[in-house]
């Protein structure tokens, strides 16, 4: 790869960007998208009102996003934050009877008890007669046991409306296990009931905010959601050209340049040569794997399944041309001279992944890359070392013979001093991060290493 300046490389990639108008629509047509904007219409078509949006006009693909998450019409979610059905208002509504009031406790145990021994319809009968439904929704407890018992009794119809109503967080348990437990059974009792619309709304809410740790794509959920007509490269564009100052999709951001990165090809090429640019150190590292993926060409000496551990999906050859192969590989060099970890490492995977010959004298010197990780290991001092980018180029110098040994287990003393000497700790770095954004998606192996969950990386 010829050297060039960081300067030349952006105006070079600059060329590309000119086709993103092209690429946009070409996503918007994509099979499968034909039947659900009509299913979505009105939503779409009153998005911007629904959610008083003032601001610049919203990108089609963004519109899109905002029907399929429900952000304008579906009422569970709460206004500070997408896809959480907890309540965060402590003033509205009406305070719930529930409390440890003996009485009112012992009310509740006849709900639970008739639930336990299977008595469904005992449990939805003494639920009724001693609360409201709004004191059955927003407790946690009551909201479990009367949703069950009516989909036991075969009335998904009644349970959805209790699974989605918003709830009232306990005074112990986890809020996000409870959140993610009752989506799962609004998605649940929506698919059962025939609901289309809302069965799609909290199958993307499971897909962007899985509600587990770690949080890994689901890739299950993704194929039930195109099995259903989902353009899932839209809604994900969608997101990602959202305003920053629309609520609820940007905190997202995340999540979906981490759906597309496992998606990644040529459709999506001139989308994440924008992204190579960005300011955001995340997004950019996304980018430049992706883009590596989308120039991967087989090599004759390649370790068997050595690229499962960098991609969920099989890696292809896609039939780009040579400029835009060229305009990868500049991208590629400027993000490996990146000041910031994460560009770099995104940089290193993006050129093993593109497996360019002359790409090997860039590796080898990522391989020596002075950014390190410390994290906690079984026992209070031990700590484990990583260096994440030169774990990413490893990846690559393993396709050409020359991989490097790397520091591997818990070390302490002397040995881990040792081992840390001339580097430089990127522990709880967040350079070039957003700090209002839920962390991302794991899709592959070498992401709790190459890109550290965000949630774990404040000091």
């Amino acid at each position: 790869m010829a050297s060039v300046s960081p300067s030349r490389a952006r105006t070079m990639i600059s060329v590309l960007l000119l086709s993103i108008l092209v690429a946009s629509a070409s996503i918007r047509c994509t099979a499968g998208d034909s039947e659900l904007p009509r299913l979505f219409r009105e939503e779409m078509q009153q998005a911007s009102a629904r959610l008083h949006w003032r601001g610049e006009a919203l990108s089609d693909n963004t519109v899109y996003a905002i029907a399929l998450t429900g952000l304008s019409w579906e009422s569970g979610w709460g206004r500070e934050r997408l896809f959480s059905l907890a309540e965060t208002e402590p003033n509205r509504g009406k305070p719930a009877k529930v409390t440890p009031d003996r009485r009112l406790a012992q009310d509740a145990a006849e709900v639970r008890d008739a639930f336990n021994r299977r008595d469904y319809r005992q449990a939805v009968r003494a639920a009724n007669a001693h609360f409201s439904l709004d004191e059955i929704s927003r407790d946690p407890d009551l909201k479990e046991w009367v949703g069950l018992s009516l989909m036991q009794l075969n009335q998904p119809e009644q349970a959805f409306p209790l699974f989605v109503s918003q709830f009232d967080p306990p005074r112990s348990g986890s809020v996000p296990e409870l959140n993610r437990k009752f989506r799962v059974m609004a998605l649940e009792s929506a698919q059962r009931a025939g609901l289309r619309r809302e069965a799609i709304v909290f199958g993307l809410s499971l897909l962007l905010e899985p509600g587990t740790s770690p949080r890994k794509l689901d890739e299950k959920m993704l194929r039930t959601l195109e099995d259903q007509g989902v353009d899932i490269e839209r809604v994900m564009i969608g997101i990602l050209e959202a305003p920053e100052r629309l609520r609820g999709l940007p905190a997202y951001y995340y999540a979906a340049a981490d759906i597309l990165t496992a998606r990644a090809n040529p459709r999506l090429l001139p989308f994440m040569a924008h992204l190579a640019v960005s300011d955001d150190g995340y997004l950019r590292s996304r980018a430049l794997i992706s883009l590596g993926a989308i120039a991967y060409r087989g090599r004759p000496t390649d370790p068997q399944g050595w690229a499962s551990a960098t991609n969920p999906l099989q890696l292809r050859e896609s039939g780009i041309s040579a400029g835009q192969r060229t305009m990868i590989a500049q991208a590629l060099e400027a993000g490996a001279k990146s000041d910031r970890f994460r560009v770099r490492a995104g940089a290193a995977l993006g050129l093993a992944l593109a497996g360019d010959d002359a790409d090997l004298d860039l590796l080898l010197r990522l391989s020596q890359d002075k950014a390190y990780i410390l994290t906690a290991a079984d026992g209070a001092r031990a700590r484990v070392l990583s260096f994440p980018v030169r774990v990413a180029a490893n990846v690559g110098l393993a396709r050409f013979g020359r991989a490097v040994d790397l520091p591997a287990g818990p070390m302490t003393g002397k040995d881990l001093e040792r081992a840390r000497r001339g580097g430089r700790d990127e522990s709880g770095s967040r350079g070039g991060l957003r700090r209002d954004t839920a962390g991302g998606l794991e899709i592959s192996a070498l992401d709790s290493i190459v890109v550290p969950p965000v949630e774990t990386q404040s000091r």
